[in-house]
């Protein structure tokens, strides 16, 4: 890992699909090689009354607990549009 004070800081949009485990196996790589924070973010859409709580905290820790203490994975979950949560969280 890189002695560098810079933290390369890694925002992972998480849907728990086949292609948001790889990107954040991808990002965990970065890990190995950088000094490198990820933060997994998660997004619950908001659609008024019809608003079903998903038990996305237990299946993030899942994911976090699958890789090793030294790689640190941070969950962020919202609720809200996909895209403004996204903007707002890297603003």
């Amino acid at each position: 890992m890189n002695d560098s004070a810079d933290i390369l800081r890694i925002l992972v949009p998480f849907d728990d699909s086949e292609i948001g485990r790889l990107a954040l196996e991808v990002a965990a790589e970065f890990e190995r090689q950088m000094n490198v924070e990820i933060f997994m973010l998660t997004v619950e859409e908001d659609v008024g009354t019809r608003v079903q709580p998903v038990n996305a905290g237990s299946e993030l820790g899942q994911w976090i607990s699958a890789f090793p203490p030294a790689i640190k994975i941070h969950p962020l979950q919202v609720t809200g549009r996909f895209v403004d949560s996204v903007l707002d969280v890297v603003d």
